[in-house]
């Protein structure tokens, strides 16, 4: 008889039965669910793993990181080291389990890690982004890392604690360094255009789009509609060739803005090329903000200004959560890191 045979007669995951049927400290879930699975184990005649539930009654000092996703994005590697190095300096080992994109893998290496006795997991994704967090971890501790997590399809999950860039506030001090340099220009050009696609349409395959656009953009226009200045918006994917011909079409019917806020370097790149273009130079004729602060920023000409994502940080402060035990729905944001000054004109206001 299995752990699966007495989860699928009582109606739950295999990981829920794990926890209930090994006596797991702080677990949550209801007195109903509880009975209906050890009366399942009864009937089947199922013991449980003796090795199992010494682990799982102790403290095992043993974490979980695990995505569905992280392995698709190039800067999530720095997710994953902060994690570990939090992890570490707390006397804990930690398990990393990824799936390519996959989300069906993720949910059977949950449970073998569930079985195995952790403590405790890190649920992470590869953007700032809205999370539904899979069914196999509810009854489990958890910290959301690099998202806001949403209820379940019934609405009676709690949402757990969660750790993310506060986007919101970076689209604000993109505004307070943009600002700063339209001093330096005519008062026709003192104003700003934002480069990129702000919502990512949702799909089948990815139906909680990514929310990171959305709060640069809410920020970044605040900050400038309290100050008087002009925003303007020309959406294109987060890409180098396809913001580059927005930009160049945008620039062949209007005049150039005195500085742009691009939504990723990648996008900032493509702006760089689109300006040559048109004979306009960075930093003197046209300021530039990006976000990521990733390598692209340093090997741009000059070099780019982007708001470095902090992601060695939610790392190491996922774990931290996780330990303290945050309660659900606690959502902490961490300030991206400010920027070298290369793309934006140094001149004081005229």
């Amino acid at each position: 008889m299995t752990l699966q045979q007495v989860a699928d007669a009582a109606g739950v995951s295999r990981g829920t039965a794990s926890v209930i049927l090994n006596d797991r400290p702080g677990a949550r879930f209801s007195p109903e669910t509880a009975a209906r699975v050890r009366a399942a184990a009864d009937a089947l005649g199922y013991r449980p793993n003796r090795l199992a539930t010494a682990l799982l009654q102790g403290d095992t000092q043993t974490l979980a990181l695990v995505s569905a996703d992280l392995s698709t994005d190039r800067f999530a590697a720095d997710l994953v080291r902060g994690a570990s190095e939090g992890a570490g300096r707390a006397g804990q080992l930690l398990f990393v389990a990824q799936a390519d994109g996959l989300a069906g893998p993720v949910e059977r290496l949950i449970h073998r890690l569930v079985d195995h006795g952790v403590d405790g997991f890190v649920y992470a994704v590869n953007s700032n982004r809205e999370v539904r967090v899979p069914e196999v971890l509810r009854d489990q501790q958890v910290v959301v890392l690099n998202g806001v997590p949403v209820a379940g399809p019934d609405g009676t999950w709690p949402t757990p604690p969660a750790i993310a860039p506060d986007d919101e506030r970076a689209g604000a001090l993109a505004g307070e360094l943009l600002r700063a340099s339209l001093g330096a220009r005519e008062p026709a050009r003192r104003r700003v255009l934002l480069l990129g696609r702000v919502v990512r349409e949702s799909s089948a395959d990815d139906p909680l789009p990514g929310i990171a656009g959305a709060l640069r953009e809410r920020g970044l226009r605040a900050d400038l509609r309290a100050h008087g200045v002009p925003l303007a918006h020309v959406a294109c994917p987060w890409w180098p060739a396809e913001a580059r011909g927005a930009l160049d079409e945008y620039l062949a019917h209007y005049p150039a803005p005195g500085a742009i806020c691009a939504l990723n370097d990648r996008t900032a790149l493509g702006a760089y090329d689109a300006l040559r273009r048109h004979g306009l130079r960075v930093p003197d004729d046209v300021s530039i903000v990006s976000f990521d602060g990733s390598e692209l920023a340093d090997w741009a000409d000059p070099p780019l200004s982007s708001l470095r994502l902090p992601y060695l940080q939610m790392g190491a402060r996922a774990v931290e959560l996780l330990l303290a035990g945050a309660p659900d729905g606690h959502v902490e944001r961490v300030a991206l890191g400010s920027p070298h000054l290369g793309s934006i004109s140094p001149s004081p206001p005229a």
